[in-house]
């Protein structure tokens, strides 16, 4: 519950702009809230319901968010497409230390994969 109200807290903290306010609505998503209503951002956020149905409306527009029946909206097509671009972006020289790490104090052997769809490792302390 903590992490959830981290969000929340973030979210009002962002807010002192629309783009913020707009933004603040993304923070509500969480793996143990994958679908958020009109009226959970309203009452959360302090937000009238046209004011939260305008953000709503920008963010879909946008591609972040799709909204579903009855006021229940959830992370749209934009965000995997930000994550992808994301994750292409990570060097693969920058990802074996990264992934050594995880494995800390053993000798670790591998194999790196990297393509423009994804970035791999495949570790095991076993000898090479």
């Amino acid at each position: 519950m903590t992490g959830s109200t981290d969000r929340k807290k973030s979210a009002k903290a962002s807010a002192g702009t629309s783009l913020g306010k707009a933004f603040g609505i993304l923070d509500l998503f969480s793996l143990s809230t994958p679908l958020v209503r009109i009226e959970d951002i309203a009452g959360e956020l302090g937000y009238t319901r046209s004011t939260a149905y305008r953000y709503l409306k920008a963010l879909c527009d946008a591609g972040l968010l799709v909204p579903f029946s009855n006021g229940v909206y959830a992370l749209g097509p934009r965000i995997m497409e930000l994550e992808r671009l994301l994750g292409s972006a990570i060097d693969a020289a920058q990802a074996e230390p990264c992934a050594a790490e995880l494995v800390v104090g053993q000798e670790l052997h591998g194999e790196l994969t990297h393509s423009e769809e994804f970035c791999l490792f495949a570790a095991d302390t076993g000898p090479p």
